[in-house]
């Protein structure tokens, strides 16, 4: 297959959901290109494709486009991984789809499942939320590049039992909620042994063993969960977190750390043999506390975690992305398979 992808290329949302896939598509002879959201590409660029794949796309202009492809034959596909309408007023992204312009952008995602011929999602909450407004959606989990995939755990930062948290900007809105600042405290205080490290979100706190880094490039992530002996991934019982996908405690698992998970629909039914444990939004404190005194737990969680982690490899699920695009391909063609003249004669 001929697979295009529309992203936005400063998204993150765009590794798990378009770079990884179709890069890892390429070891099975399929083609692929990636074009940049902001520049509106012409519909006759999409001449010799066969499928495109609208990622976290909704604005009228990719919907005037995913018309013109679908009229023109081409198979096209639309995913989203987060629910954006209910996105937090505490995030960047607010003031773009939440508040006054939510309506108006659920409207207009459900124009793109409308003219989609597959819809993807990575979150069993999105696959229920999506059913009632589109013909086809499909459950296609996060999977980690082959990059993230560590044959062994990382040589470690230094002596401390390192505690960390991933998270990006949108975690904002969990952190008063949850008195996650309150709790980090409470644990560098009693904890002499204890590091805290919040990679993507800081949480503002003035301790010698807290350390807050900025970022880092997705392909580095597992080098930097390899570190962590707990991994904690917590989420507020929000709508826009029933959203969300488990790629964090993938990530965590791939780079071997024993982790802890909010019980909230992304996390449910993951646990030991997982390389963690869903707990109750007020047990986090006993929870953590509990695994710092437990070794031999951590231990035995930590391996769960690297061999499940290493499972979610996205080589060993490309086929669940390649049945999706090919179904789209084949419901879009028609039959003739004469996309580029067609397309010739829309332009």
């Amino acid at each position: 297959m001929r697979i295009a992808s529309i992203i936005r290329p400063e998204s993150g949302n765009a590794n798990y959901r378009a770079r990884f896939p179709l890069v890892a598509l390429q070891s099975r002879g399929h083609e692929h290109q990636l074009f940049d959201a902001h520049r509106l590409p012409h519909l006759n660029e999409f001449a010799r494709f066969d499928v495109v794949h609208f990622c976290r796309l909704w604005e009228e202009p990719f919907q005037l486009l995913a018309r013109a492809l679908r009229d023109a034959g081409v198979g096209v596909t639309w995913d989203c991984d987060d629910y954006l309408p209910a996105i937090p007023k505490e995030t960047s992204s607010y003031r773009i789809v939440g508040g006054p312009r939510a309506l108006q952008v659920a409207r207009d995602m459900q124009v793109m499942m409308d003219l989609a011929h597959i819809v993807t999602t990575p979150s069993p909450g999105l696959l229920e939320r999506f059913a009632d407004s589109a013909d086809d959606v499909r459950l296609i989990e996060n999977y980690i590049a082959p990059p993230m995939v560590r044959t062994r755990r990382p040589q470690r930062f230094n002596d401390y039992l390192h505690v960390g948290w991933v998270a990006g900007n949108e975690h904002r809105a969990d952190v008063e909620p949850l008195r996650l600042r309150a709790l980090v405290e409470r644990l560098l205080e009693f904890y002499p042994r204890v590091e805290f490290v919040s990679l993507g979100l800081g949480l503002g706190i003035r301790h010698a063993r807290y350390v807050h880094l900025p970022g880092t490039d997705v392909l580095e992530l597992t080098r930097f969960t390899g570190q962590l002996d707990i991994a904690i991934a917590p989420l507020d019982d929000t709508e826009f977190n029933q959203g969300r996908s488990n790629v964090k405690v993938k990530e965590y698992a791939a780079g071997g750390a024993a982790w802890l998970a909010s019980d909230v629909a992304p996390y449910r039914g993951l646990g030991t043999a997982e390389g963690g444990k869903v707990i109750a939004n007020d047990r986090w404190e006993r929870e953590i506390t509990a695994l710092i005194g437990d070794t031999a737990r951590r231990r035995a969680l930590a391996a769960n975690a690297f061999t499940w982690g290493a499972r979610q490899n996205i080589m060993l699920h490309l086929h669940e992305w390649e049945e999706a695009f090919g179904d789209a391909v084949a419901r879009g063609a028609a039959g003739d398979g004469n996309t580029a003249s067609r397309l010739e004669r829309s332009v």
